[in-house]
């Protein structure tokens, strides 16, 4: 009795030290933005699991809780694994399965029903924590070791909260929703990984879009073409919820030529500073910039041939600044605005003035040097 013991003893000791390794003997490196990619298909895979477990807790909860328990494992080993894609990194090792210390304790000797009895027989087999670490050392870095070990912990701390009879004889829905609860914490790891990786990254939003008005003859200009080129870095990331923000400053260059006998009073190319938000899961994200002050048309003065000279006159105001662009997060992901002033060009046309427009606007993420 004393020799098994020691036994459980030393196996709860080594399942607990094998959940917690990965920070120091199994030390990986810190995620930055080269691997972006590598982290999204982590979380896009992990979004599709937690999807999968939620919908078929309808199906599990018309079932016995024997069966259910049966068919929750049929369908996590199958359907729940439709449309996972291959992480970047062939090899690399996303799931672990839990099996807790008691799968292998004979009922009769689950002995009593204590926190401290419970946190033994609750605790990841040394099997199974030793799948753990393998898992985080074959990960492609830190942060998606932690995701994993925030999954397991998570199965660890329900059966220890619920004590481990309960947990054995767990509906199979009510397993469906702590594995979906379980993908969750996962999930919120890998977005803190994303958004510290963004934040040690140099991200910013750039866009350049020029506006070109043509006139009915007139005696004063033809066309006036006005070209908005901005650049806004961002700066520390915040989390709120699912949603990482970026906020930044940067300037907004406007220039512009006229087809006529007017000229810009304005000093060309004028200067305004710029503000960029960045908003993101983790997989897109949502741009917009916008000026402090209110857009206005640019000052012309005009001489007129055998007319008066130095008459004052005022440009079109050059176009709207881009507002919720959605992109995919990723370096050069970029948007077409010509669609956008397509629209106001229809809105101008009935007054004689013919407008057109194109553009883009650019996210780029560069890494630091390593």
């Amino acid at each position: 009795m004393r020799n098994a013991a020691r036994t459980l003893i030393a196996a709860v000791i080594a399942g607990a030290a094998a959940i917690a390794a990965g920070r120091d003997g199994l030390a990986q490196p810190a995620c930055d933005c080269t691997h972006l990619s590598v982290l999204q298909a982590e979380l896009r895979n992990a979004q599709r699991l937690r999807a999968a477990f939620l919908g078929h807790m309808t199906t599990l909860r018309g079932m016995g809780a024997e069966t259910a328990r049966a068919e929750l494992q049929r369908f996590a080993g199958n359907e729940a694994r439709r449309g996972l894609e291959a992480v970047p990194g062939a090899g690399a090792q996303s799931e672990v399965d839990y099996v807790p210390y008691g799968e292998g304790v004979d009922p009769d000797r689950f002995g009593p029903n204590t926190p401290e009895r419970n946190a033994q027989l609750c605790a990841m087999r040394e099997s199974s924590a030793a799948e753990l670490n393998r898992a985080i050392a074959g990960a492609a870095c830190a942060g998606i070791g932690e995701a994993l070990r925030a999954h397991e912990r998570h199965h660890v701390a329900m059966c220890g909260r619920i004590g481990y009879r309960s947990y054995l004889g767990m509906h199979g829905a009510d397993r469906a929703q702590e594995e979906a609860e379980a993908y969750g914490a996962q999930i919120a790891v890998l977005r803190r990984a994303i958004a510290t990786a963004l934040e040690n990254a140099t991200v910013r939003i750039e866009t350049e879009m020029t506006v070109t008005f043509g006139f009915p003859p007139n005696p004063m200009y033809r066309s006036i073409a006005v070209t908005d080129r901005g650049n806004v870095r961002a700066g520390r990331a915040a989390m709120d919820g699912e949603t990482i923000r970026l906020d930044g400053d940067g300037e907004l260059l406007t220039d512009g030529t006229i087809q006529g006998n007017c000229r810009f009073s304005d000093a060309m190319p004028t200067r305004q500073p710029v503000r960029g938000t960045i908003e993101t899961d983790g997989l897109t994200v949502q741009l917009s910039l916008a000026t402090e002050r209110r857009r206005r048309g640019l000052g012309m003065v005009c001489s007129v041939p055998g007319a008066a000279r130095g008459i004052s006159a005022q440009a079109p105001a050059p176009g709207n600044l881009p507002e919720d662009i959605a992109l995919p997060l990723r370096d050069g992901a970029e948007a077409d605005l010509a669609s956008a002033y397509a629209i106001a060009a229809r809105m101008t046309a009935g007054s004689g003035v013919q407008m057109s427009g194109e553009g883009k606007i650019r996210l780029r993420i560069e890494c630091p040097m390593r």
